[in-house]
């Protein structure tokens, strides 16, 4: 007892990093009926619920008999599709396209732009990861100011990848604020950034 009470702070700080670290392990699970809230919403709409795709892909993979083993690729069908279909086509119609894929058993390869949005910053727009190397390459890391981030995918590529650049002003090395751009490629399936200018 007298151990605990000594420590009784640390033994707290334990105990919530241990309810903490079995929160996260914990998976997350979604009604059969969770993307029916979903249905009326254009693809355009559903851009912003990228968070709540892969719920949407498994709860409508349950209630419609999907193997789950293709839940993933159910997933990666939505993300691609609510970009690359028409913007103010329902969600309904993009989840039965997704669906008659399965059925015909068509075995394609998506490239889920939802995933690969979930880097992007909710506040400024910025691609995070390469925003991170411009401030650490930045000679006066303070100084760095975002300005706009732009992305195009491109399927045509060997490498299919999204192009993205990131315009930003910074202090050069005697102070002057100057503005410069830095783009890189992110690999579709594997998130790797290549090409770096």
């Amino acid at each position: 007892m007298k151990l605990i009470r000594e420590n009784k702070k640390l033994f707290l700080i334990i105990g919530v990093f241990i309810a903490y670290i079995t929160f996260l392990g914990t998976p997350t699970y979604y009604s059969d009926s969770f993307y029916k809230n979903y249905l009326n919403k254009t693809n355009k709409q559903l851009q912003d619920f990228g968070s709540d795709l892969k719920g949407m892909a498994q709860s409508f993979s349950n209630d419609n008999n999907i193997k789950k083993e293709y839940i993933n690729t159910m997933y990666d069908c939505l993300g691609s599709l609510i970009y690359t279909q028409k913007a103010d086509a329902l969600f309904q119609a993009t989840l039965e396209m997704c669906k008659n894929d399965y059925i015909a058993n068509k075995n394609n390869t998506y490239y889920n732009e939802s995933w690969l949005r979930k880097e992007f910053s909710p506040w400024n727009g910025s691609y995070r990861p390469l925003e991170k190397i411009i401030q650490k390459y930045t000679k006066e890391a303070k100084s760095y100011e975002h300005l706009n981030t732009n992305s195009t995918m491109n399927f045509t590529d060997k490498r299919p990848h999204m192009l993205i650049s990131i315009d930003f002003r910074a202090a050069n090395i005697g102070g002057y604020m100057l503005n410069r751009t830095m783009e890189a490629k992110v690999d579709a399936k594997t998130k790797e950034m290549y090409d770096l200018k």
